[in-house]
């Protein structure tokens, strides 16, 4: 059935062809083909026809085949009895060729069209703007001055603190309140001991009814030795215990301190969160850009390489239909003479680069302004880094916490550096300030001191148990 179908097509194309040859109706001139055939420019016509709807490589194959079918219907003899079908049928491929130059022409501008729309779709890739650090951090609220400040502040909370807890260790356990003597004692730890014995005078008056004078003085001398060096220990026991209260609590100074630090917390994370934030914004926009320019590139790049191999049969096509225009000039001429001289000149013209110096591409891939891909060159700022630190938090790097939440936000970066390296000069400059703030006179552990003091009287007394108190010494004149 396809067969048939394909024979009954061509012999509908031959007869159309040959009424318009003709100008007679469809059914006369399929009655004329019965008997005596269709004419050569016909099917030469027809030939024409189709040209059109082939792909590019068939088309410059059959305008090739086309152009040799002329050459040899002249050479056949049939310039000899030129009829009006034929002139007619010569001036319709004219025509045709007139409108396939058009096509070749529309087809190279929309190939070029298609590269440079390509190319513009590569230029608008834009590469993020490199962030002026000095403008971003002056809008910063919270800034680096009021993390630095509430830090100086909270230290003066947790030197209150600390001080009272440190006033609370050596006021329960003092050197001097350790004394042997003094054992036990509530204010020596570990609580523990026993008081020496003087056993080694047992053995002078066991066995005996009575001790001798001399053995009663050396007895008498003995413990008036050891009773003033009790006195003694007692009393520097006493005074290293100056200003202590018993029971002194620090809770209250603690509660302070965490308040505070959880609202400097507060305050440094905002003031870092912006930092977080922007290198986060900062990556996915490189990465937008990367993906944008690394397709448009792509995509550019094998148009191109399409268009390349277009080309070439693009401008063989231009060829076949300059042969076929120069063939079609030589059927036109006048005398069977001047066709003759015209189709000799036409299969002696040699077709080059020349005679298509139009149907050229220029390719955007190899133009001087062609954009190369770009990088970043903005470190960005890493919340938790001791550069970070050491650039913003230098006069409270003591009071700066090990760990907060914004901490590792810019741990990872695939576009852009990280600031991660501190600086010889830096850290200097952060030794020397950590040097200055040790050497200054800590005026708080005396005002808390006297807080401690005053908050309570101070008991001379000794504790409940009785362990310890001068009051309770037996003081022995000599």
């Amino acid at each position: 059935m396809q067969l048939i179908s394909a024979i009954a097509q061509t012999s509908l194309v031959l007869v159309l062809a040959a009424a318009v040859a003709t100008k007679k109706s469809a059914s006369e001139t399929g009655a004329a083909l019965v008997e005596a055939g269709p004419s050569p420019w016909l099917a030469l016509l027809t030939s024409s026809w189709t040209l059109a709807g082939k792909p590019d490589q068939e088309k410059s194959q059959g305008l090739e085949a086309l152009a040799d079918q002329i050459v040899h219907l002249a050479k056949s003899g049939s310039l000899q009895n030129p009829d009006a079908g034929m002139q007619e049928a010569v001036e319709d491929i004219q025509a045709i060729v007139v409108d396939m130059k058009e096509a070749i022409n529309a087809s190279n501008d929309a190939a070029q069209q298609s590269m440079d729309d390509k190319r513009a779709a590569l230029d608008k890739c834009t590469a993020p703007a490199t962030m002026d650090l000095g403008v971003f951090t002056a809008g910063l609220d919270p800034s680096a001055d009021d993390v630095v400040t509430c830090r100086e502040e909270e230290r003066g909370f947790k030197v209150n603190y600390t001080d009272c807890e440190t006033e609370k260790e050596r006021c329960s356990n003092t050197t001097a309140c350790c004394h042997p003597l003094l054992q036990p004692n509530a204010y020596c730890l570990p609580v523990g001991g026993a008081s020496p014995q003087p056993s080694v005078l047992e053995s002078q008056c066991n066995g005996r009814s009575k001790c001798k004078l001399d053995d009663l003085n050396a007895m008498l001398t003995y413990f008036q030795g050891k009773m003033t060096e009790l006195n003694a220990a007692d009393q520097a026991c006493t005074d290293s215990r100056a200003g202590c209260v018993d029971g002194a609590d620090c809770t209250p100074l603690k509660n302070e301190w965490d308040t505070k630090n959880d609202a400097c917390d507060a305050i440094q994370i905002g003031f870092e969160q912006a930092f977080c934030t922007h290198a986060q914004t900062t990556e996915a926009s490189w990465a937008n850009y990367s993906s944008c320019y690394d397709s448009a590139d792509a995509n550019l790049k094998a148009e191109e390489t399409k268009q390349r191999n277009i080309l070439p049969g693009r401008q063989q096509e231009w060829r076949g239909v300059l042969r076929i225009e120069c063939l079609l000039s030589a059927l036109s001429q006048s005398t069977v003479e001047a066709q003759t001289a015209k189709l000799e000149q036409c299969i002696d013209t040699t077709y080059g680069e020349s005679h298509w110096a139009h149907l050229q591409l220029t390719y955007p891939s190899e133009a001087a302004d062609y954009p190369t891909k770009a990088t970043c060159s903005e470190v960005l700022k890493a919340p938790g880094s001791e550069h970070f630190k050491n650039t913003y938090y230098s006069e409270v790097l003591d009071m700066i916490p090990e760990e907060l939440s914004t901490y590792h936000c810019v741990a990872v970066t695939e576009y852009c550096e990280k600031s991660s390296a501190v600086s010889t000069g830096a850290l200097l400059l952060t030794k020397s300030a950590l040097v200055a703030k040790s050497a200054r006179p800590h005026t708080r552990v005396w005002a808390i001191r006297e807080k401690i003091r005053h908050s309570k009287p101070v008991h001379d007394a000794p504790p409940a148990n009785g362990e310890h108190g001068a009051a309770k010494r037996i003081r022995i004149k000599a």
